[in-house]
Order: C-alpha cells, then structure tokens, then sequence
C-alpha cells in the first residue's frame, strides 16, 4: 500500500509540468510517408514543419482506405495542426474523418 502512494506521489510531482521536446524537428521541413498494407499502397501520412522566430507549426495530413473486392471497408482522413512557442504547445485543432463519421478537436 505504501509502495502504491508513494508511486502516485512521485508520479504527480514530476508530471506536473511538461515541456514539448521539439528541438528533434529543427533540421526538419518535411516527413513523407506511404502507408502499406499486404504490400499494397494504401495510403500516406505528411507532416509539415513551419517556423518564425521562436514558433513552429506542425501540420499533420493523413488518408488512407482499406479496399477488398472493389469495397471500402474502412476509410480515413485527419487533418491537425500544432502551434508551439519555446517548446510548449499552446495550440492544437484536429478534423478527423472515419469512414463517414467526421469529428473536430480545438484546444487553445
């Protein structure tokens, strides 16, 4: 029992704040990827890395469906964007499309 408090303890002291680690994508403009099921294209997933001054924008696009026998069997479209200002997010708004369902995410 004490070891578990002693757990929640340590956890909530060293998680109260953190920073995004964004110094990785410095050398960074764009990722490219091609998504692959059984050897077969079906999709991709781009990020766009955008800077000024102390700011970068992170633009993620992803597509991608799953066909058999000339049928969409699953289908999926995401569109987001990330805002940071010295390493820490401020800002965050997601647009995703699973087979017909759409839903929105905005954080500020």
């Amino acid at each position: 029992m004490k070891k578990n408090i002693l757990s929640i303890i340590l956890f909530l002291i060293l998680t109260t704040e953190t920073l995004s680690h964004t110094d990785h994508y410095k050398n960074l403009n764009l990722l490219e990827y091609e998504l692959f099921r059984n050897n077969k294209s079906i999709g991709f997933h781009n990020y766009q890395f955008q800077r000024k001054n102390n700011n970068l924008t992170v633009k993620s696009i992803i597509e991608f469906k799953i066909t058999k026998m000339g049928v969409d069997l699953y289908k999926y479209d995401a569109l987001s964007e990330e805002q940071y200002e010295l390493n820490q997010l401020i800002k965050f708004s997601s647009t995703t499309k699973k087979n017909k369902k759409k839903k929105k995410t905005k954080k500020t």
